[in-house]
């Protein structure tokens, strides 16, 4: 079968539109969970009397904030866990078909139709995806939780006159790690439903040993780490995390890469890229140091100013910026 690069395309774009939206729909689902149990628990704080308490204060707070971390994840983590992998259900089915297709347009063949679905369910897939180092689940039931009351506690050992900053300093925070969070396990567990596809239906003998490859979303937001990985090769992994055959790498927080089949990135095949004259195809062949330095504006933006310009002189390998960047 030949690879159709039109319907490729095509596919890519839908798909991320698709994706975006499926992410604004979890979020919102999410906030609007989030926000009633957050104003419960500063009305706890602020009628338990503890902000104006001297004796014992500190040992009382720990113990209120042990409290609230259960609460959070009894009455917001847990139910948002359940919702979600009911609602992004047939958000993995689109990505498995998504990645069939990818299959079938590149010019690969599906060898067990069907057979990802039996493999593992789609609420299983969405639990197991990888955010931050952590599972999903462990994510909203576990490090959420906690980071909710930790806020609290810190902010209540400050006193009821720091306590009126709990907006600012406890549900803005909280709230934007539940989208970062969200977003990312939206984006972990369709990659794996990818990758399963790739694993278990795709023709080996297509795929072969080359597996994947890390696709980086290249315009002004991407990650410095991220444009270092883009073209390396990784076996098939799981739940989120890609291999090269020797470390296991878990994407960060709000990481827009992918994984497609190696043989899909051949040299006459293109992507899309932003840069400083807008968007445009460039081939799967080019080098991201190339484009780098092809737009120098956007380059600034990636690595900040100063970084961005010693790269744009010459004065540092792409390496090198980096790795100045990530110290």
């Amino acid at each position: 079968m030949a690879a159709d690069l039109n319907a490729q395309v095509e596919a890519f774009l839908r798909n991320a539109t698709r994706q975006r939206k499926t992410e604004d729909r979890a979020i919102r689902q999410a906030l609007q969970a989030l926000a009633p149990v957050l104003t419960r628990i500063r009305r706890q704080v602020e009628d338990s009397g503890l902000l104006e308490t001297t004796v014992g204060r500190q040992q009382l707070i720990t113990t209120l904030a042990a409290a609230i971390a259960r609460q959070v994840q009894l009455d917001w983590g847990a139910p948002i866990l359940a919702d979600l992998q009911e609602s992004l259900a047939p958000w993995i089915e689109q990505q498995q078909s998504f990645a069939r297709r990818m299959v079938e347009t590149a010019g690969g063949t599906l060898t067990a139709p069907g057979a990802a679905a039996a493999a593992r369910q789609p609420a299983q897939i969405i639990s197991t995806a990888i955010v931050n180092g952590k599972p999903l689940a462990e994510n909203l039931t576990v490090s959420l939780p906690a980071l909710v009351a930790d806020k609290v506690q810190r902010l209540a050992m400050m006193g009821g006159e720091v306590f009126a900053e709990y907006d600012s300093a406890v549900v803005r925070v909280v709230e934007n790690s539940v989208e970062a969070t969200i977003r990312s396990g939206v984006h972990a567990s369709g990659s794996f439903a990818q990758q399963m596809i790739y694993a278990i239906e795709a023709d080996p003998v297509w795929l072969d040993a080359q597996g994947l490859v890390w696709t980086a979303t290249l315009d002004s937001r991407v990650c410095p780490i991220c444009v270092g990985l883009d073209g390396n090769r990784y076996k098939l992994g799981e739940s989120g995390r890609y291999f090269d055959g020797t470390s296991k790498l878990d994407p960060h927080l709000n990481c827009r890469c992918y994984l497609i089949p190696y043989v899909r990135a051949g040299a006459g095949d293109e992507r899309f890229a932003t840069g400083d004259q807008g968007t445009e195809q460039i081939g799967f062949g080019t080098k991201v140091s190339s484009w780098i330095q092809d737009n120098p504006e956007t380059a600034r933006a990636i690595f900040g100013q100063k970084l961005g310009q010693r790269l744009i002189d010459g004065k540092l390998t792409l390496d090198k910026a980096i790795k100045e960047w990530a110290s």
